[in-house]
């Protein structure tokens, strides 16, 4: 990609409305995005990313304009909590900064990363209410 159509992504053009599914990313544990880029949230300076899907498939974008770190994480499902907690353990593991949100209410009975990998728990959904 150019580095004038990276700046153009990377820029951000309009805050976030106060309203959006953005506020539900710290019942997952993750930052929600302070700014809009052209197709990208802008989570501070550092990181970048980009959720989406439709039936039946999602994907999580995530990585940081400083050190070229970041993952994708895409499945073939409807959005669960899956996605943000696998992208928690790989931030985690790597030492990303700016990511991780604390998360303030826990999500009863569902599975963490660990379980899922090991083929424990089923597809996980967040509950309604959460």
């Amino acid at each position: 990609m150019p580095p004038q159509t990276a700046r153009q992504l990377l820029t951000p053009y309009r805050p976030l409305p106060r309203k959006g599914e953005w506020n539900l990313l710290p019942l997952v544990g993750m930052r929600p995005p302070d700014t809009f880029g052209l197709g990208m949230f802008l989570h501070g300076e550092d990181r970048f990313s980009h959720t989406g899907g439709a039936a039946r498939f999602f994907s999580v974008l995530t990585a940081s304009a400083k050190d070229g770190s970041g993952a994708v994480i895409m499945t073939a499902a409807n959005p669960t909590p899956f996605p943000f907690r696998l992208l928690r353990a790989i931030s985690d593991e790597h030492g990303w900064t700016g990511f991780r949100q604390p998360t303030r209410k826990r999500l009863n009975g569902l599975p963490g990363v660990r379980n899922l990998a090991r083929g424990q728990g089923g597809q996980a959904r967040i509950p309604a209410g959460a």
